[in-house]
């Protein structure tokens, strides 16, 4: 089992940046951290990874556990140089981080072992639409390729929620015809694999305000939510029951919105929470500690949030509300953006505010469902009165959370248009060639001098295309870009004889340039090294006078 990583091979230091370059901080057998404090009053470290004759392996620091350094650790790889000299069992990767196979050529390890890999999960596949399911559907053909044998194809499993057309989609994605799992079932109500319930644990309320702004009517939606917790805390016979509700999170469609509530909750947030309570509670010191501390017991989980705290606010969640309302230390407000809709699993989360409608209905029912995941809980969903998609929502509200799975907009997955072409085709072709030829070794690139090679690179080329159903109109085109890149590529081995694919110093012209430092634009061997490395960077220089 492995992560693949961009974190290089470095030893934990403690200095004044208090970061774990390691992905892995828990023993996942046992749950112990692995960089800990050997006592509070010491300001030394036991760390559970060690370097040696350049592998870095993890282990326990709990001796008793079955992974401790006496029992030869976790059998877990974390950095991308030991995956390739190690290829493990499953791998665990994005598929932004695909298109560094056509600048790692060890990365050959993983297709030329006794078994390539020959089961591919792709998890969220809704998430795969747009520029990102363009590019990777194209690049999909190199992989797909590099995984299959004579014989054998890679079976793949895509799971997602919230999904329309998937047939046109999964064509575009990987050339095949969708199979839908589970079958449809005589009873629909019980397929054995799913079942229908009477009555969802999740209740969606909608608010539109008149009269008042949406920033207003949110400090005041969220303050009555925060003295309703507390209604539920005195009537609990269980004070602990309230742990459900007691946590708010507050989703926000742009960094721009969330920015602008953060500031508000000391000067405006505090003051109208104090307000209900004592008006309507008599507040006391036991009472006060429910808004006193809002300032810094709410978390936020944006973009803007370095990668090694968005971990750390992750974990904050798991505090439960214990009861004790004097000194509890669970956090009230979790600020967030579409960050929350993939991957958040926080059972005790019962509380939703949705600060106006996003964008699509497939963002809408994903990040509606980070709450109610065990227990019952309910989403208020704040409409913006001035505009004319929210108040379509609101007048429409009842029929349309009757239905919102089949209110999901269509994908389009487009990998044979030009602009997807002439982004990801150089990349693909690299990483294809490099990972099927002997020609991949000492970083050399100027196989091509050989007409052989060439003629069978374009018909290798060739037949993986006309096998994909979308290529069929799109081939001639495909062809001609082909032919411009090899091309290209053969101009500059005439002109280089020890043409590398790459040059780190710049040292000599390589054949390949990345993306983000491209500089004309008539330069077609370009690779990307990121899925999500879509549009170049550009500078802005602003004079003042």
């Amino acid at each position: 089992m492995c992560f693949m990583t961009e974190y290089p091979m470095i030893p934990y230091s403690n200095s004044n940046r208090d970061v774990n370059p390691f992905q892995l901080s828990n023993c996942q057998w046992c749950n112990t951290k692995m960089i800990s404090k050997i006592n509070q009053n010491d300001a030394s470290f036991q760390i559970g990874h060690r370097i040696s004759n350049n592998k870095l392996n993890s282990f326990c620091l709990n001796s008793k556990c079955c992974f401790s350094e006496e029992k030869n650790g976790l059998p877990i790889v974390l950095v991308d140089e030991d995956i390739y000299n190690r290829p493990p069992t499953i791998l665990f990767a994005t598929v932004d981080k695909f298109a560094m196979l056509a600048w790692k050529g060890e990365a050959t390890n993983l297709f030329n072992q006794n078994r390539k890999p020959d089961l591919i999960i792709q998890d969220e596949l809704h998430l795969l639409n747009g520029t990102l399911g363009s590019l990777v559907g194209l690049f999909e053909n190199a992989l797909l390729e590099l995984c299959s044998t004579e014989n054998q194809k890679p079976k793949i499993i895509a799971s997602t929620a919230t999904v329309k057309n998937v047939d046109k989609q999964i064509l575009g994605l990987y050339g095949r015809n969708a199979r839908i799992f589970p079958q449809y079932a005589t009873n629909s109500d019980d397929t054995f694999f799913s079942k229908v319930i009477p009555a969802s644990k999740r209740k969606y309320i909608g608010v539109l305000p008149t009269g008042k702004t949406t920033v207003v009517t949110n400090l005041q939606l969220l303050a009555s939510l925060m003295y309703a917790r507390l209604e539920i805390w005195q009537q609990s016979t269980n004070k602990e029951d309230a742990d459900n509700f007691w946590t708010i999170l507050s989703y926000f469609k742009s960094l721009k919105e969330i920015g602008r509530f953060a500031n508000k909750i000391n000067s405006e947030l505090k003051p109208t929470v104090k307000q209900l309570q004592v008006r309507y509670l008599n507040d006391n010191y036991l009472l006060a500690n429910n808004y006193q501390k809002l300032s810094y017991r709410n978390v936020e989980l944006t973009s803007r949030i370095p990668n090694d705290k968005i971990k750390k606010n992750l974990d904050k969640l798991d505090t439960q509300f214990d009861g004790n309302l004097e000194k509890y230390k669970s956090y009230d407000i979790v600020l967030a953006t579409n960050m929350i809709s993939v991957g958040l699993d926080v059972s005790r989360l019962g509380v939703m505010l949705m600060n106006g409608m996003p964008p699509n209905t497939a963002e809408y029912i994903q990040a509606s469902s980070r709450v109610a995941r065990k227990n019952e809980g309910v989403v208020f969903t704040l409409y913006d009165p001035f505009n004319t998609r929210d108040i379509s929502f609101y007048e429409d509200f009842v029929q349309f959370h009757k239905t919102f799975y089949k209110q999901v907009e269509p994908l389009s997955v487009t990998p044979f248009a030009e602009n997807a072409l002439d982004k990801m085709l150089f990349t693909m072709i690299l990483a294809y060639f490099r990972h099927t030829t002997q020609y991949t070794a000492n970083n050399t690139a100027n196989a091509l001098i050989n007409d052989d090679v060439k003629r069978e690179l374009k018909t290798n080329l060739n037949n993986i295309f006309s096998a994909h159903k979308f290529a069929e109109q799109d081939l001639e085109l495909i062809n001609e870009k082909i032919d411009e890149i090899l091309k290209s590529w053969r101009f500059k081995i005439d002109a280089q004889n020890d043409l590398k694919y790459y040059w780190k110093d710049h040292k000599k012209e390589s054949l390949v340039t990345p993306l983000q430092e491209k500089i004309n634009d008539s330069d077609i061997l370009v690779a990307m090294q990121s899925m999500r490395s879509v549009e170049p960077n550009s500078e802005i220089l602003i004079k003042q006078y």
